[in-house]
């Protein structure tokens, strides 16, 4: 008897070895083991290693590894698994040292057991054949679309071990073929596998610290497996796969029972990156941006248009120069990781942003858009803003920068568009909210529902997401003007299906305002301040200073811009105080004409216009890059998910570079900028001296009283021509 089990255990290593080599994963899925239906026979081979002992449990030990991060942070080969050691099934010390750094904690995996190990040995074409064959229930059958396969027929009368239930018995070759087609099915087929899983199966615990799981006390059998949560960076996990407890040594002598599982996942995370332009571009209004049709485009004209190409300000970057009153455009580009099914799909995704209390939200102006991407290039794209690439030189996280795919997602060209959220007050696929913080700061918060993550999971994997917004700059003391800026904060949530994992991204952008000071006086110290009129003209985007709005602060007056017009006409007429102070608060870094149009009553114009030049500051920006490994929510992060706390130690925080502050010159002159509260090169002061007025005699007044005094010297030198004509008539 215990010859023929004997070489019942050969031909199942036989088949063993016969589909170790095709297995899509890291884990071992061959099938091999000896059924003796011979209950003396079992009993007699109990202390043999090459008969499966059916009085032992068995365990299976999962180690959770983080093969992007391997490959990218450590540079190891993850591709030759049979080489590694990973496809054993047993313990791998060397496997476990190599890759002890990048184990993943909080992974759920789900196991079913299927059914028994079973012989089937019958007599065909008068030969007998003995396999090993494995149970399948039928619902798991019409899940691997195994409906149009025929079973092996364990019920024939020639059968040696009958079978009488309802299931259904297949060889490893074809179970494994079965669950590798499932897989390459996609998400929806993946889904059924976990869901079954799920419903049937048991939950392990989560991957610990050093990436461990461990479900022990197991039945022989034939299992499945699936991954059924994740943290929040894992993009891609280990597809379904089944395996045998016990297993036959990889060198094919003897069972052990204690599996080792070594699955590899891939991993990445959403990026994050705030931008803002200038909404103005050559449309010179009164504030208020027009719109291309019911969407804010950058319309085919804009494109073409030298005025824009020339101009920084309305391109998106991480900084821009805007007056008071402007429109600000912003939009928040996100990459939106992987989804393979369920098990990776998002569970929270969320856009907090915050404005300087200088900068206000236009009402009814957040748009959604989906642009697709290149996964190929993905990666490559990521590591072009690595601080030291080589990749290439890239200032902000332009979408796509090593494909062509997805470079409309930051120009706001909804046109290209491949999907338009409507964010009306009817739409479930994202809530909107604005509200007033107490530091006088305003809040946008967009959030993705229930609705919209099925949209993402489903339809969105890897494309980028963009949320669209405007803005106005105050016209009022809250503006602040020079270096500080009005910074404007925005933040992402997100975490997968793994409670108690999140994590957060920061990104800012800056918008830079400035201001003059003019100081009016008079030659003698005389003349009336308040009779003298400006106005101011940018030459560099070619409209006049409208400003509707004005304070009086101390011995100064101040006026704060509030639009813009072509027509002179229509511009403001800057008048100083009784103190001759004129402050003009809330223009943007531009090239200006200030001129005089009138003065005080007998004292000159200027003859020229002031020409007054304000060279923006800037500074860059880089976003928070996620880390790689994942972090744990603690009791103090669930009330406040947004604290940090724990963040991963992989992560790279948002980095802000030094503001390279905003230069002027007057009339081609360097000039110093003056503070404006506690901000730097803000104000660009200047004196405007008015001389007294030129003189011209008047008929009425000296010339009359001269007459007289003419009148005697003419009749002086009368009185002398006759006595010098008298004294020689004489001498005659």
């Amino acid at each position: 008897m215990r010859k023929g089990l004997k070489k019942i255990s050969t031909i199942a290593l036989v088949l063993v070895l016969a589909v170790r080599t095709v297995l899509p994963i890291m884990a071992d899925t061959g099938y091999s083991s000896a059924y003796a239906s011979n209950t003396e026979a079992v009993k007699d081979a109990l202390n043999n290693a090459d008969i499966i002992d059916y009085a032992k449990k068995g365990s299976m030990t999962i180690r959770k590894y983080d093969m992007t991060a391997a490959k990218q942070i450590a540079g190891l080969d993850t591709n030759d698994t049979e080489a590694t050691g990973f496809s054993s099934g047993e313990q791998n010390r060397v496997v476990e040292d190599k890759f002890k750094d990048f184990e993943i904690s909080g992974v759920e995996f789900t196991y079913v057991n299927l059914g028994q190990i079973e012989t089937s040995s019958k007599v065909v074409d008068g030969k007998k054949e003995i396999k090993v064959v494995y149970e399948i229930d039928a619902e798991l059958r019409t899940i691997l679309g195994l409906d149009s396969i025929t079973p092996e027929n364990m019920k024939s009368d020639n059968e040696a071990n009958k079978c009488t239930g309802t299931k259904y018995h297949y060889t490893a070759s074809t179970l494994q073929d079965a669950v590798r087609a499932t897989n390459e099915k996609g998400v929806k087929a993946k889904n059924k596998l976990e869901a079954y899983a799920v419903k049937n199966g048991t939950a392990m615990e989560l991957t610990d610290k050093n990436g461990l799981a461990k479900a022990e006390n197991l039945d022989l059998g034939l299992y499945l497996i699936v991954e059924t949560k994740v943290p929040e960076q894992v993009t891609m996990t280990v597809e379904p796969w089944i395996v045998s407890i016990p297993m036959t040594h990889s060198d094919g002598k003897g069972w052990f029972y204690d599996v080792y599982v070594y699955p590899k996942n891939q991993s990445g995370n959403p990026t994050l990156e705030k931008l803002v332009r200038n909404a103005e571009g050559n449309n010179v209004t009164d504030g208020s941006k027009r719109k291309q049709g019911k969407d804010y485009l950058v319309s085919e004209y804009e494109k073409n248009d030298k005025f824009v190409a020339d101009r920084k300000e309305y391109y998106y970057d991480s900084s821009t120069t805007a007056s008071e009153g402007d429109i600000l455009d912003y939009i928040l580009l996100s990459k939106l990781p992987h989804v393979t099914s369920e098990s990776t799909y998002l569970t929270q995704y969320q856009f907090n942003d915050t404005l300087s209390k200088g900068i206000e939200y236009v009402a009814g102006t957040v748009q959604i858009a989906f642009y697709e991407s290149n996964p190929e290039t993905w990666a490559d794209d990521i590591a072009a803003h690595k601080p030291g690439s080589t990749v290439g030189s890239v200032k902000t996280y332009d979408a796509d920068v090593n494909g062509e795919d997805a470079k409309y997602a930051s120009v706001n060209d909804v046109t290209r568009a491949a999907a338009i959220w409507d964010v009306s007050s009817t739409n479930k696929f994202a809530a909107i909210k604005t509200s007033e913080n107490k530091d006088d700061t305003s809040s946008l918060t967009v959030t993705v529902t229930e609705k919209g993550l099925k949209e993402i999971n489903e339809k969105y994997s890897d494309y980028y997401m963009v949320v669209y917004y405007q803005a106005k700059v105050n016209s009022d003391a809250t503006a602040t003007l020079g270096d500080e800026g009005n910074p404007n904060d925005v933040q992402l949530i997100w975490s997968r299906t793994s409670e108690g994992f999140y994590d957060t991204l920061e990104d800012e952008a800056i918008v830079f305002t400035y201001g003059i000071d003019v100081t009016k006086t008079f030659s003698d110290n005389n003349g009336n301040a308040e009779n003298v009129k400006f106005t101011l003209y940018n030459t560099t985007d070619g409209y006049y200073v409208v400003s509707d709005k004005t304070e009086t602060s101390g011995n100064d007056k101040i006026y704060y811009v509030t639009g813009k017009t072509e027509n002179e006409s229509e511009a403001t007429q800057f008048v100083p105080n009784a103190n001759g102070k004129l402050l003009i608060y809330g223009i943007e870094g531009d090239k200006y004409e200030l001129t005089e149009t009138a003065t005080d009553n007998k004292y000159s114009l200027l003859k020229e216009p002031i020409v007054i030049d304000i060279k923006t500051a800037t500074q860059d920006i880089e976003s928070a890059v996620a880390g790689w490994d994942g972090m744990t929510i603690n009791d103090a992060d669930k009330l406040n998910a947004t604290s940090g706390e724990g963040r991963p130690a992989g992560k790279i925080a948002m980095a802000k570079g030094g503001v390279e502050s905003a230069t002027a010159t007057v009339d081609g002159q360097a000039v110093n900028l003056g503070t404006y509260k506690t901000s730097a090169n803000a104000v660009a002061g200047l004196s405007v001296l008015n001389s007294k007025n030129w003189f011209m005699p008047q008929t009425g007044g000296y010339g009359i009283r001269l007459l007289p005094i003419i009148g005697m010297i003419a009749a002086g030198v009368g009185v002398a021509v006759a006595r010098r004509k008298r004294n020689e008539e004489t001498e005659e």
